[in-house]
């Protein structure tokens, strides 16, 4: 039993040992042809050196350096090719073992070994003896995997076909049976026992290396792999790094073309505005200059040379108040000083000495002068010639003073001749009465004292409309806020009797608040409607109506009231529609003349325009008349129905 288990444990031993090192060179050519795959570029080598069965068919995997070298792209195939060679004692021999094409999935090929590995698909390993030397032939599959379908695709392999194996032959001990160890072992068992422990002491040793041996490889194969994966990392860490550090060096330079772009740009427009800046300095019409804090003369303008009667050289570094001293000069209403009390525009009228002798009445304005970062420097000054102004100033004080004058002494002479025509129309108009008592048997003189009473009454009636038109020619009334509705209401009140008097029928919306003179106002809505009322059509009731909008002017400051009295009476030609605001103008009723003074529109008129607004009159002959008149309302959004909720509408029938 000891000698088998001696003889058996030998075998055992020799065949680990054998399929250790077999698989630790295998490890190494797996980690060779991973290393090469790794490469997603692939590794080259010069073509001529290549054998023909390993070049690649494809050609965009020869390249041709500049020099005109030509590279091409090493497979596994050729790795293991080169690795492969003739088993020598003391070495070891690796050689690719391909599948013919009716082998690669048939179960008995012509070689034992091959068959059990194509049997198994696992490595195999046997003994065999060469040349009287032992050696052990090791077998391990290589399977066709997605990387090996790029090349062997064409050949009909499909994933996980065999493409063939990896053989590796070492030198070994063949196990076979010892006979001096079986004689001696049966000569002396104790001797035999001796040298079995010695042996398989031996032996173990010879494991243990192997397996440390084993061991160190695979610690040296994992910290390549490692190495590998930290270097390829670090690459890729670069590479980012780098592509990282290129854009953003782009868009530095980018932003650096766009500043100087717009630097130039600047500085062009810079350029463009200190030369219109110059040009406008100098065709001011006005006199400028700029002095600093000291009162010296920094830059002037033409305009101020000619002001001056210096020439820009002499003026330049001189103080002020000694080339153009005025009565500002040296008091506390000086612009300068003003300025330098933290004034932001001073505007100040002075008097200044020409250097003629001749004084100057001007208006001084001054504004800071500041740097860039905003300190002060001085201010800039235009001195406005206002002789001329003054001068008009004056004269027209005067021409108001004479038309005041002239005013008065009309309205003067209106009042008295107002009176003194009265008197003796008062006295006519009596005595016309009173003869009309005695004399009512005669038909002739009764007629002839009708005419001179009604001359006499239009008389008075003109002599009026003349007090009223001179009284809103002269006088000045007070804007205040007026409720048209309500100024409606006392006309209405007012013409009572006369509306009574021709039935008329008035319908008027409630109308807005506007800033007006109260009495002009009503006096503009009775002339309005007393003129509706006079000329209505024979026969026909009158009707009149009056609306209200609102509109805006064209610059949209102000918001107007556009209001209209229209009726259905006489009309008239639409060639009389300026006419009839003249004064003194009445219409024609058909040929019957309709009683007035003819003055009611022209006081209409004169009433808008003091007021700044406008009237204008449309008619169609015999279907009416309409009059439009715009006032304006000074606050936007006071209507009547804001002020007035309560308001009705008037109705007359």
């Amino acid at each position: 039993m000891s000698l088998a288990w001696n003889l058996y444990d030998d075998f055992a031993q020799q065949k680990a040992a054998a399929f250790g090192t077999a698989r630790t060179l295998l490890a190494q050519i797996e980690h060779t042809r991973a290393w090469l795959a790794g490469h997603r570029q692939g590794v080259y080598l010069p073509l001529a050196e290549i054998p023909a069965p390993f070049r690649p068919a494809d050609q965009a995997q020869i390249l041709r350096t500049p020099s005109g070298l030509r590279l091409a792209r090493i497979n596994p195939g050729y790795v293991l090719h080169e690795l492969s060679g003739t088993a020598v004692p003391g070495s070891a021999a690796i050689r690719l073992v391909r599948l013919a094409a009716g082998e690669k999935n048939s179960r008995s090929p012509a070689d034992p070994l091959v068959a059990r590995l194509v049997s198994s698909r696992h490595e195999v390993g046997e003994f065999l003896t060469r040349d009287g030397t032992t050696l052990f032939r090791y077998l391990a599959p290589l399977a066709a995997t997605p990387r090996c379908l790029a090349c062997h695709a064409q050949a009909g392999y499909r994933q996980g076909d065999l493409l063939g194996a990896v053989s590796i032959t070492i030198a070994g001990k063949q196990p076979a049976l010892n006979r001096p160890l079986i004689f001696s072992h049966l000569a002396a068992m104790s001797i035999g026992a001796l040298i079995i422990l010695f042996f398989h002491t031996r032996l173990d040793s010879g494991r243990r290396k192997l397996l440390a041996l084993n061991n160190d490889l695979q610690q040296e194969i994992r910290e390549r792999r490692e190495a590998e994966h930290s270097l390829q990392a670090a690459r890729e860490q670069l590479e980012e790094e780098v592509a990282q550090r290129t854009a953003a060096l782009t868009e530095t330079n980018r932003e650096l073309q766009r500043k100087i772009h717009e630097r130039e740009r600047i500085e062009e427009a810079l350029t463009a505005i200190y030369g219109e800046f110059y040009q406008l300095f100098n065709s001011a019409p006005d006199g400028m200059l700029v002095i600093d804090r000291h009162f010296h003369i920094l830059r002037v303008n033409r305009a101020f040379t000619r002001l001056s009667g210096r020439a820009t050289n002499q003026l330049m570094g001189q103080k002020c108040f000694e080339v153009f001293s005025g009565s500002t000069c040296h008091t506390p209403n000086c612009p300068l000083v003003r300025i330098l009390k933290k004034e932001q525009r001073v505007e100040v009228e002075a008097t200044k000495t020409l250097e003629s002798g001749r004084t100057m009445p001007c208006i001084v304005t001054a504004t800071p002068f500041r740097e860039p970062d905003g300190s002060l420097i001085g201010a800039i000054m235009v001195i406005t010639d206002v002789s001329q102004l003054k001068e008009a100033e004056e004269a027209l004080a005067r021409t108001t003073r004479e038309l005041k004058e002239n005013n008065q002494a009309l309205q003067d002479f209106a009042h008295s001749i107002s009176h003194d025509l009265k008197e003796p129309l008062m006295l006519i108009q009596a005595f016309c009465r009173r003869l009309g008592k005695k004399v009512r048997d005669s038909a002739s003189c009764s007629r002839y004292i009708q005419i001179i009473d009604g001359a006499a009454c239009r008389m008075e009636e003109m002599l009026n409309g003349l007090l009223l038109y001179a009284r809103f020619s002269s006088r000045s009334e007070q804007f205040v806020p007026v409720d048209l509705t309500e100024i409606l209401h006392t006309v209405l009140d007012d013409l009572a009797l006369r509306i009574e008097q021709t039935g008329a029928r008035i319908r008027a919306e409630p109308l807005p608040v506007i800033e007006a003179a109260p009495l002009q106002i009503r006096q503009l809505l009775q002339n309005l409607i007393s003129n509706s009322l006079k000329y209505h059509r024979q026969g026909v009731r009158p009707e009149i109506t009056i609306c209200w909008s609102r509109e805006e002017n064209g610059s949209g400051k102000n918001t107007f009231v556009r209001l209209v009295v229209r009726d259905n009476g006489i009309g008239f030609a639409s060639e009389s529609r300026e006419r009839i605001f003249a004064f003194c103008e009445r219409l024609q009723a058909g040929s019957t003349s309709v009683e007035g003074s003819g003055i009611g529109l022209a006081i209409c008129r004169r009433i808008v325009l003091r007021h700044g607004g406008s009237i204008e009159a449309s008619s169609v002959p015999g279907q009416g008349a309409e009059f439009t008149v715009r006032l304006p309302m000074r606050h936007d959004g006071a209507t009547g129905q804001q002020s007035r909720d309560s308001n009705q509408t008037p109705q007359h029938p």
